[in-house]
């Protein structure tokens, strides 16, 4: 084996190591962007200045995705750094 071999083969072992990692902190990085997006929406929704009606609807609209945004928030929290997170993506449709 050259030393070119070499080089290649560890150069692929060091991938191996390292695109998991690099993905995990890359998602983690859009998945909290992702959230605060959402909750500066609710907050902009709780402060717009609404009819009566349609106030109470909204209000409680935001209540119940803020519900929804702390309960994952805290279920990706509660999970290990060394798991993919992608495999838990099943359930945000609930």
């Amino acid at each position: 084996m050259n030393l070119q071999n070499v080089y290649a083969e560890r150069l692929q072992d060091l991938k191996k190591l390292v695109d998991p990692i690099e993905s995990r902190y890359k998602d983690e990085e859009a998945r909290l962007q992702a959230a605060r997006n959402l909750s500066n929406l609710i907050k902009e929704c709780q402060r717009a200045t609404l009819p009566a009606s349609e106030r109470e609807t909204v209000l409680a609209e935001c209540a119940t995705y803020d519900r929804w945004l702390r309960e994952k928030i805290q279920v990706q929290d509660s999970q290990p750094k060394n798991i993919d997170r992608r495999s838990t993506r099943s359930t945000h449709d609930e």
